[in-house]
């Protein structure tokens, strides 16, 4: 198997509290970050790319990008505009654990041997559903070397980002909050920066 810089798995809550405008925009805003200039440069410098893939979640989980690798402009292209035209494949409630471990059990299936292996959890509430508790996946994950980090958007759960912190990012992750749907887009573009950022630190090590 080929090595890469970054396994990542997009984890894009589609719950009963997200509407279809707001289902619209993390889906465009993940889009609009991946073909951002400075982010597509900065991504398609690292050795051996990257794997991703993109999975809804609610109290069930559905595919939208299988793993895919990106090591070219066109490739960035194929992701984006796969989640442009996505169609919203469930509403339900909100089993954030449930979707974390299948995020850690996905990386077993990366197409590449990464650097590092990174799960993003995107939501806009607590995890209220499901057999597994966010706090035990990420004590697993950690233990297995990968790291989530958050993306919570604010909306009738003002301290959704506490929530995260607390319960579902890992010791080496950390939580960017989307102040609301409206500004996803700009902060999954920091975030995308600061996941390389790290990447970058860590070979360099």
């Amino acid at each position: 198997m080929n090595a890469c810089a970054l396994a990542l798995v997009l984890l894009i809550d589609v719950s009963g509290s997200v509407s279809p405008e707001r289902y619209e925009l993390q889906h465009t805003g993940v889009a609009q970050a991946l073909t951002d200039p400075h982010v597509q440069h900065v991504l398609l410098s690292q050795p051996g790319g990257m794997a991703i893939t993109v999975i809804e979640w609610s109290d069930r989980r559905h595919v939208v990008v299988p793993w895919h690798m990106v090591q070219s402009a066109d490739d960035v292209s194929a992701v984006a505009e796969t989640l442009r035209g996505a169609q919203r494949s469930m509403t339900g409630s909100t089993a954030m654990g449930d979707a974390m471990a299948e995020g850690v059990a996905t990386l077993d299936r990366a197409p590449c041997e990464p650097v590092r292996k990174v799960i993003d959890v995107s939501g806009d509430g607590r995890n209220n559903d499901g057999s597994v508790a966010p706090d035990d996946v990420r004590v697993r994950a950690h233990a297995r070397g990968i790291t989530i980090n958050g993306l919570p958007i604010r909306g009738d759960e003002p301290d959704v980002a506490d929530y995260y912190r607390a319960h579902v990012v890992t010791e080496d992750g950390f939580v960017i909050e989307a102040k609301s749907f409206d500004d996803f887009a700009v902060a999954i573009r920091y975030k995308l920066l600061m996941e390389i950022s790290a990447l970058e630190r860590r070979v360099a090590e």
